[in-house]
Protein backbone atom coordinates (compact mmCIF):
# COMPACT_ATOMS: atom_id res chain seq x y z
CA UNK A 1 0.00 0.00 0.00
CA UNK A 2 1.66 3.59 -0.57
CA UNK A 3 0.41 6.02 0.96
CA UNK A 4 0.49 9.96 -1.13
CA UNK A 5 -0.22 13.62 -0.43
CA UNK A 6 -3.03 15.36 -2.04
CA UNK A 7 -3.72 18.68 -1.86
CA UNK A 8 -7.15 20.08 -3.01
CA UNK A 9 -7.60 23.43 -3.66
CA UNK A 10 -11.36 24.71 -2.88
CA UNK A 11 -13.33 26.81 -5.68
CA UNK A 12 -13.22 29.62 -2.66
CA UNK A 13 -8.74 29.42 -2.65
CA UNK A 14 -8.47 27.29 0.30
CA UNK A 15 -6.28 23.89 0.23
CA UNK A 16 -6.69 21.40 2.09
CA UNK A 17 -5.08 17.52 2.54
CA UNK A 18 -6.22 14.12 2.91
CA UNK A 19 -4.94 10.87 4.33
CA UNK A 20 -6.41 8.33 1.61
CA UNK A 21 -5.08 5.35 -0.16
CA UNK A 22 -3.96 5.58 -3.74
CA UNK A 23 -5.91 2.74 -4.38
CA UNK A 24 -9.06 4.65 -3.21
CA UNK A 25 -8.54 7.44 -5.82
CA UNK A 26 -10.52 6.88 -8.57
CA UNK A 27 -10.03 9.50 -11.52
CA UNK A 28 -11.95 9.89 -14.73
CA UNK A 29 -9.95 10.93 -17.80
CA UNK A 30 -10.89 13.36 -20.28
CA UNK A 31 -9.19 14.83 -23.65
CA UNK A 32 -7.23 17.57 -22.90
CA UNK A 33 -7.75 20.99 -25.05
CA UNK A 34 -4.30 20.20 -26.73
CA UNK A 35 -5.09 16.62 -27.52
CA UNK A 36 -3.88 13.92 -24.88
CA UNK A 37 -5.98 12.77 -21.66
CA UNK A 38 -6.16 14.23 -18.41
CA UNK A 39 -7.03 13.27 -15.14
CA UNK A 40 -9.70 14.75 -13.41
CA UNK A 41 -11.03 14.02 -9.63
CA UNK A 42 -14.81 14.76 -9.71
CA UNK A 43 -15.66 16.16 -5.91
CA UNK A 44 -18.31 18.40 -4.58
CA UNK A 45 -19.82 19.70 -8.05
CA UNK A 46 -16.66 20.58 -9.35
CA UNK A 47 -14.07 19.23 -11.87
CA UNK A 48 -10.36 18.93 -10.52
CA UNK A 49 -7.17 18.79 -12.62
CA UNK A 50 -5.21 16.53 -11.02
CA UNK A 51 -1.41 17.51 -11.64
CA UNK A 52 2.00 16.08 -9.66
CA UNK A 53 5.39 17.77 -8.37
CA UNK A 54 8.25 16.77 -6.95
CA UNK A 55 9.98 19.41 -4.96
CA UNK A 56 12.86 17.63 -3.77
CA UNK A 57 14.80 14.31 -5.07
CA UNK A 58 14.30 12.93 -1.82
CA UNK A 59 12.28 13.76 0.49
CA UNK A 60 9.38 12.18 2.90
CA UNK A 61 6.58 13.14 4.60
CA UNK A 62 4.54 12.88 7.99
CA UNK A 63 1.00 10.88 7.51
CA UNK A 64 -0.16 11.17 11.26
CA UNK A 65 1.87 9.06 13.42
CA UNK A 66 3.30 7.52 10.40
CA UNK A 67 6.50 8.12 7.89
CA UNK A 68 6.12 8.01 3.87
CA UNK A 69 8.77 7.69 1.84
CA UNK A 70 6.84 9.16 -1.16
CA UNK A 71 8.44 12.18 -2.32
CA UNK A 72 5.84 13.71 -5.05
CA UNK A 73 3.00 15.85 -3.71
CA UNK A 74 -0.25 14.62 -5.75
CA UNK A 75 -1.88 18.53 -6.52
CA UNK A 76 -5.55 18.87 -7.79
CA UNK A 77 -6.79 22.72 -9.17
CA UNK A 78 -10.48 23.56 -10.22
CA UNK A 79 -10.88 23.19 -13.26
CA UNK A 80 -13.43 25.26 -15.91
CA UNK A 81 -14.93 22.15 -17.60
CA UNK A 82 -15.87 24.42 -20.57
CA UNK A 83 -12.40 24.56 -21.90
CA UNK A 84 -13.64 20.72 -22.65
CA UNK A 85 -16.54 21.95 -24.45
CA UNK A 86 -14.10 24.75 -26.52
CA UNK A 87 -12.79 22.23 -29.41
CA UNK A 88 -15.58 20.26 -30.23
CA UNK A 89 -17.41 23.60 -30.90
CA UNK A 90 -14.89 25.00 -32.47
CA UNK A 91 -15.30 21.99 -35.39
CA UNK A 92 -19.07 22.39 -34.90
CA UNK A 93 -19.13 24.46 -38.08
CA UNK A 94 -21.77 27.39 -36.43
CA UNK A 95 -25.02 25.59 -36.28
CA UNK A 96 -27.26 25.02 -33.75
CA UNK A 97 -26.76 21.21 -32.26
CA UNK A 98 -27.36 19.70 -28.81
CA UNK A 99 -24.33 19.31 -26.74
CA UNK A 100 -24.20 15.34 -27.16
CA UNK A 101 -23.90 15.76 -30.83
CA UNK A 102 -21.44 18.25 -30.77
CA UNK A 103 -18.99 16.61 -28.14
CA UNK A 104 -17.42 13.35 -29.52
CA UNK A 105 -15.19 11.45 -26.81
CA UNK A 106 -13.01 8.55 -27.60
CA UNK A 107 -13.63 5.17 -26.49
CA UNK A 108 -10.66 5.19 -23.97
CA UNK A 109 -12.40 8.20 -22.04
CA UNK A 110 -15.03 8.57 -19.65
CA UNK A 111 -18.30 9.15 -20.38
CA UNK A 112 -18.43 13.32 -20.61
CA UNK A 113 -20.89 15.00 -18.01
CA UNK A 114 -23.52 15.76 -20.54
CA UNK A 115 -26.37 16.27 -17.19
CA UNK A 116 -24.15 19.02 -15.48
CA UNK A 117 -23.55 21.06 -18.17
CA UNK A 118 -26.59 23.67 -17.66
CA UNK A 119 -24.79 25.13 -14.74
CA UNK A 120 -21.35 25.55 -16.15
CA UNK A 121 -22.84 29.30 -17.81
CA UNK A 122 -21.86 27.71 -21.32
CA UNK A 123 -23.88 30.73 -23.11
CA UNK A 124 -20.72 33.14 -21.57
CA UNK A 125 -18.71 31.35 -24.13
CA UNK A 126 -21.14 30.35 -27.16
CA UNK A 127 -24.63 30.80 -28.16
CA UNK A 128 -27.39 29.14 -26.63
CA UNK A 129 -30.90 28.41 -27.64
CA UNK A 130 -33.53 27.16 -25.58
CA UNK A 131 -36.42 28.05 -28.07
CA UNK A 132 -37.27 23.87 -28.24
CA UNK A 133 -37.34 23.63 -24.34
CA UNK A 134 -35.05 22.63 -21.29
CA UNK A 135 -34.76 19.15 -22.72
CA UNK A 136 -33.44 20.52 -25.97
CA UNK A 137 -30.51 23.22 -25.86
CA UNK A 138 -28.98 24.25 -28.87
CA UNK A 139 -25.12 25.21 -28.48
CA UNK A 140 -23.42 27.40 -31.37
CA UNK A 141 -20.01 28.21 -31.47
CA UNK A 142 -19.60 31.98 -31.07
CA UNK A 143 -15.66 33.16 -31.76
CA UNK A 144 -16.56 37.32 -29.95
CA UNK A 145 -18.56 35.44 -27.18
CA UNK A 146 -15.57 32.80 -26.61
CA UNK A 147 -12.63 36.05 -26.85
CA UNK A 148 -14.73 37.80 -24.20
CA UNK A 149 -14.80 34.46 -22.16
CA UNK A 150 -10.96 34.15 -22.38
CA UNK A 151 -10.12 37.44 -22.14
CA UNK A 152 -11.98 37.37 -18.53
CA UNK A 153 -9.98 34.24 -17.63
CA UNK A 154 -6.93 36.27 -18.61
CA UNK A 155 -7.91 39.31 -16.77
CA UNK A 156 -8.42 37.20 -13.48
CA UNK A 157 -5.54 35.09 -13.55
CA UNK A 158 -3.50 38.44 -14.39
CA UNK A 159 -4.59 39.90 -11.42
CA UNK A 160 -3.99 36.41 -8.89
CA UNK A 161 -0.42 36.58 -10.73
CA UNK A 162 0.07 39.83 -9.80
CA UNK A 163 -0.88 39.04 -5.92
CA UNK A 164 1.75 36.58 -6.06
CA UNK A 165 4.35 38.86 -7.45
CA UNK A 166 3.75 41.44 -4.26
CA UNK A 167 3.19 38.62 -1.89
CA UNK A 168 6.22 37.17 -2.76
CA UNK A 169 8.17 40.62 -3.05
CA UNK A 170 7.16 41.42 0.28
CA UNK A 171 8.14 38.61 1.94
CA UNK A 172 11.86 38.76 0.48
CA UNK A 173 11.87 42.28 2.22
CA UNK A 174 10.69 41.14 5.42
CA UNK A 175 13.40 39.98 7.82
CA UNK A 176 12.67 37.12 10.19
CA UNK A 177 14.34 37.26 13.46
CA UNK A 178 15.31 34.33 15.55
CA UNK A 179 12.54 33.16 17.59
CA UNK A 180 9.46 35.42 15.67
CA UNK A 181 6.36 34.20 15.44
CA UNK A 182 6.35 33.91 11.55
CA UNK A 183 2.90 32.28 11.05
CA UNK A 184 1.61 35.82 12.39
CA UNK A 185 4.47 37.76 10.31
CA UNK A 186 3.24 35.51 7.43
CA UNK A 187 -0.64 37.03 7.68
CA UNK A 188 0.35 40.46 8.08
CA UNK A 189 2.32 39.97 5.12
CA UNK A 190 -0.52 38.53 2.98
CA UNK A 191 -2.99 41.16 4.25
CA UNK A 192 -0.85 44.07 2.74
CA UNK A 193 0.10 43.17 0.21
CA UNK A 194 -3.34 42.29 -0.56
CA UNK A 195 -4.04 45.77 0.19
CA UNK A 196 -1.12 46.96 -2.26
CA UNK A 197 -2.86 44.65 -5.08
CA UNK A 198 -5.96 46.37 -5.11
CA UNK A 199 -4.12 49.66 -5.70
CA UNK A 200 -1.95 48.45 -8.57
CA UNK A 201 -3.03 47.10 -12.40
CA UNK A 202 -1.43 43.94 -13.10
CA UNK A 203 2.10 44.55 -15.12
CA UNK A 204 2.57 43.70 -18.86
CA UNK A 205 4.59 40.47 -17.61
CA UNK A 206 1.81 39.55 -15.63
CA UNK A 207 -0.89 39.60 -18.70
CA UNK A 208 1.70 37.66 -20.85
CA UNK A 209 2.06 34.98 -18.26
CA UNK A 210 -1.45 35.06 -18.09
CA UNK A 211 -2.25 34.35 -21.07
CA UNK A 212 0.21 31.73 -21.70
CA UNK A 213 -1.33 29.88 -18.81
CA UNK A 214 -4.82 30.20 -20.81
CA UNK A 215 -3.35 29.11 -24.18
CA UNK A 216 -2.17 25.74 -22.07
CA UNK A 217 -6.11 24.82 -22.36
CA UNK A 218 -6.85 25.61 -25.69
CA UNK A 219 -6.03 24.65 -29.12
CA UNK A 220 -3.12 25.85 -31.17
CA UNK A 221 -6.08 28.12 -33.39
CA UNK A 222 -7.91 29.62 -30.41
CA UNK A 223 -4.66 29.90 -28.80
CA UNK A 224 -3.21 31.87 -31.76
CA UNK A 225 -6.40 33.88 -31.48
CA UNK A 226 -6.24 34.88 -27.39
CA UNK A 227 -2.21 35.93 -28.00
CA UNK A 228 -3.25 38.45 -31.36
CA UNK A 229 -6.08 39.47 -29.10
CA UNK A 230 -3.64 40.40 -26.46
CA UNK A 231 -1.09 41.55 -28.97
CA UNK A 232 0.98 38.85 -27.41
CA UNK A 233 3.67 36.41 -30.25
CA UNK A 234 4.88 33.23 -29.61
CA UNK A 235 8.71 34.87 -28.78
CA UNK A 236 7.33 36.75 -25.77
CA UNK A 237 5.94 33.53 -24.54
CA UNK A 238 9.05 31.26 -24.71
CA UNK A 239 10.93 33.74 -22.94
CA UNK A 240 8.22 33.90 -20.48
CA UNK A 241 7.81 30.26 -19.92
CA UNK A 242 11.44 29.82 -19.51
CA UNK A 243 11.69 32.32 -16.39
CA UNK A 244 8.24 31.59 -15.16
CA UNK A 245 9.24 27.83 -15.12
CA UNK A 246 12.11 28.90 -12.71
CA UNK A 247 10.42 31.40 -10.83
CA UNK A 248 8.15 28.49 -9.43
CA UNK A 249 11.30 26.44 -9.15
CA UNK A 250 13.01 29.09 -6.67
CA UNK A 251 9.58 29.30 -5.13
CA UNK A 252 9.29 26.20 -3.94
CA UNK A 253 12.75 25.91 -3.03
CA UNK A 254 12.32 29.31 -0.50
CA UNK A 255 8.73 28.14 0.80
CA UNK A 256 10.30 24.48 1.76
CA UNK A 257 13.06 26.49 3.16
CA UNK A 258 11.44 28.76 5.08
CA UNK A 259 9.19 26.11 6.40
CA UNK A 260 12.25 23.97 7.54
CA UNK A 261 13.87 26.73 9.11
CA UNK A 262 10.20 27.27 10.87
CA UNK A 263 10.53 23.84 12.41
CA UNK A 264 13.61 24.02 13.40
Amino acid sequence: QKDIVLLIQKAGGSCTSHEISAKELVLRSLPHPRGYGMMVIDLEDNMYELQITQPRKYSSWFINQRVSSGQDIYMANVFDPRFLCLPFLEKSAGKYSPLDQIVFMDAKYARFPFTRASSWKLGEMCDVNDKLGDDMILYRYNEVKMLEWLGRKVENTAKALMKQRLARASSQNTTFASGFNISKQSTAVVASSAAAADAVTPSREDIVLAVEIISDYLTPSAAQKLLQAHSVNATDLSTKNASASLKRKTDWEQELELEKETLA
